[in-house]
């Protein structure tokens, strides 16, 4: 997330409006089964600094999509409830 706040506190705040909105991926976890779930949400500025907003957990198996990765991947231990170990950053703080 700093890299984010890095590149667009480059930006003269003009320009930040052609980026409102934009979908951008904030974190991926890898549970290191074939499962990844990837915080998403959509940039938001104000005067007070860039926000994350509409924030959204999109999960993908890749095993189904991928079989091939079956050869890179240990025994499958999922953890019973993995969505509980994405933790978002606060909503109210800007980055």
């Amino acid at each position: 997330m700093d890299l984010l706040k890095f590149i667009f506190g480059q930006f003269p705040p003009d320009w930040l409006t052609y980026f409102k909105g934009a979908l951008i991926p904030i974190i991926v976890y890898d549970f290191l089964d074939g499962h990844l779930a990837t915080l998403i949400g959509r940039l938001h500025f104000t005067d007070e600094g860039l926000f994350i907003i509409e924030r959204q957990v999109r999960t993908e198996d890749l095993l189904r999509t991928q079989p091939h990765l079956f050869a890179f991947i240990p025994t499958p231990c999922t953890p019973a409830r993995p969505l509980s170990y994405v933790t978002p950053p606060d909503n109210n703080k800007p980055l």
